[in-house]
């Protein structure tokens, strides 16, 4: 046998592991030049089939080495920088056997470069600093918080501290089990490939991007998502507002402004008391950043302003100062003002559940806020001012600066609002309900 593949004694032999053969491996490629390409033999003591690992400076070879009458055979298995070790075993196994048919090798999860999680918050920090983008324009706050909304469920928690190449392995299965939710599944799907094209530009990822098929040479299909139209009638909205009245704080509060002003929930969620004036002759709310990466000045109905108030005087009413609120936010965080609310969903579907109101997601109150001022006369540009749509025209710079069009559009959307919560009938229905989810939590 040529001396490069002589079988070594006890001191060369160690468990086949996937982390202990990188090990191996990036030793040998570290080693000088002028060494030359001096390979080295390794038994898998975890094997009993005669599983051999060789390695040089230019990589790894398995093999399988026995003794047949008493001549040494050596029996290639694969290349060691993509075949798996249980590949490698199995394969041993099958030639030990009798069987020497081979399997077709699949992509060995490596374990170098950073971890799952830290390449996603280089991946986050660059986005917000503006110094990485996918598109035209860098992701906004709220686009980059939806993505780390779904991460953290789907993939931190079962990839965070591993390598890129073992996420890159689940990117598929991730998808299909979200299949239920193919809003959300399509979303993650976006954050996962930009993920991949910050890591190839950074320089530690040089493989596909695996949110890539490689059949098809495109993105994994995505999961249709039919248009919605569903917006709250005027019955509706007195069943979900009744319900809403019967939660605790600060439910009463939010979900009435999340219509009457027809922003998105996550702009409600971070808006803070500095943006506010609700001492003008025409109060307003300052938005420093909507989706489309601009600011939007949106005038207060007159229900929206009371609303807001009553909330800063009980607010300022709990500080010691007496004079200022106990957070800058307007919807602090139980027990942590220093931060905003998070769980608006879990309250949602307490709300419709108690209301009985199927199928309205809290999106739909966005909807039902555009929808009412159009039933109601408003112009869709009237319209698309109150809800902060961007509009391609040459006059847009001046537009966004008269509020006369959205507060039409806002005070039709109160009139609609005031009417139904004032209408009896809907109250004992959603007061049952309400009793009966309570008692359910309490046998729980």
């Amino acid at each position: 046998m040529p001396h490069d593949l002589r079988v070594a004694g006890a001191d060369r032999s160690f468990n086949f592991t996937e982390a202990a053969v990188e090990r191996v491996l990036r030793a040998a490629a570290a080693a000088p030049v002028e060494a030359g390409d001096k390979r080295v033999l390794w038994r898998d003591a975890g094997s009993r089939q005669g599983l051999y690992l060789r390695v040089g400076r230019r990589g790894g070879t398995y093999y399988r080495i026995h003794k047949t009458r008493g001549k040494k055979i050596k029996t290639r298995i694969g290349d060691a920088t993509t075949m798996p070790v249980e590949k490698a075993r199995k394969l041993a196994m099958r030639q030990a056997g009798g069987d020497a048919s081979a399997i077709p090798p699949s992509i060995r999860v490596r374990t170098d470069g950073p971890t799952v999680a830290k390449a996603w918050r280089a991946y986050i920090e660059d986005s917000r600093a503006g110094k990485f983008r996918m598109a035209r324009m860098p992701p906004g706050e709220s686009t980059i918080k939806s993505y780390e909304e779904l991460y953290r469920p789907h993939v931190e928690r079962r990839f965070g501290n591993k390598s890129l190449h073992h996420l890159a392995r689940h990117v598929r299965e991730i998808h299909e089990q979200m299949a239920d939710r193919p809003a959300a599944a399509n979303r993650l799907l976006i954050a996962i490939k930009n993920l991949y094209a910050h890591a190839a530009t950074a320089g530690y990822w040089e493989g596909p991007n695996p949110t890539i098929d490689p059949i098809r040479g495109k993105s994994i299909r995505t999961y249709h998502i039919p248009s919605r139209t569903r917006y709250m009638s005027t019955t509706e909205i007195a069943r979900v507002f009744e319900a809403v009245r019967q939660q605790c704080d600060p439910w009463p509060d939010f979900f009435p402004l999340l219509l009457l002003t027809g922003v998105r929930k996550g702009t409600l969620r971070y808006a803070r008391w500095e943006e506010f004036d609700l001492n003008a002759p025409e109060p307003v709310w300052q938005i420093p950043k909507t989706k489309n990466g601009e600011g939007l000045l949106l005038p207060l109905t007159e229900t929206a302003v009371d609303i807001l108030r009553a909330r800063l005087a009980r607010c300022s009413a709990k500080s010691k100062a007496g004079h200022k609120p106990t957070s800058e936010w307007v919807f602090p965080r139980r027990g942590n003002p220093a931060i905003p609310i998070r769980d608006t969903r879990e309250a949602w579907q307490r709300i419709i559940d108690a209301a009985g109101v199927a199928g309205v997601r809290m999106h739909d109150v966005r909807r039902t806020h555009g929808t009412v001022a159009t039933i109601g006369g408003a112009t869709i540009q009237e319209v698309g001012a109150s809800l902060g749509h961007k509009r391609i025209t040459s006059t847009q710079v001046y537009s966004r600066a008269d509020i006369s069009s959205a507060k039409k559009a806002a005070a039709i959307v109160e009139s609609r609002y005031v009417a139904a919560t004032a209408a009896p009938g809907a109250g004992e229905l959603v007061a049952q309900r309400v009793r009966e989810a309570n008692a359910k939590r309490k046998k729980r």
